[in-house]
């Protein structure tokens, strides 16, 4: 999988995320950074989540962390990582 597709899911998730808890979507890109669009840390560790089930692969501990990420596509480079 590329890491466009993968940033796409990521979007899909984080807006589904987003909209449970009635926030506004229309911010989600893939390089606003992740605190403009209203992703905090419960919503960080509810996107691990499902993107540990999405895409097959475990976060290491280290990485649980909001700070450790910047935006859409820093996530998408980490899972890419942890796939191949």
């Amino acid at each position: 999988m590329s890491k466009e597709k993968i940033a796409e899911k990521l979007c899909e998730i984080i807006k589904e995320i987003l909209k449970d808890q009635e926030q506004d979507t229309n911010l989600v890109t893939c390089e606003r950074p992740l605190n403009e669009i209203g992703i905090n840390s419960i919503y960080f560790i509810s996107l691990v989540v499902q993107s540990e089930v999405e895409f097959e692969v475990e976060f290491e501990d280290d990485f649980l962390d909001l700070d450790n990420f910047t935006d859409i596509n820093s996530i998408a480079d980490y899972i890419l990582q942890l796939k191949y």
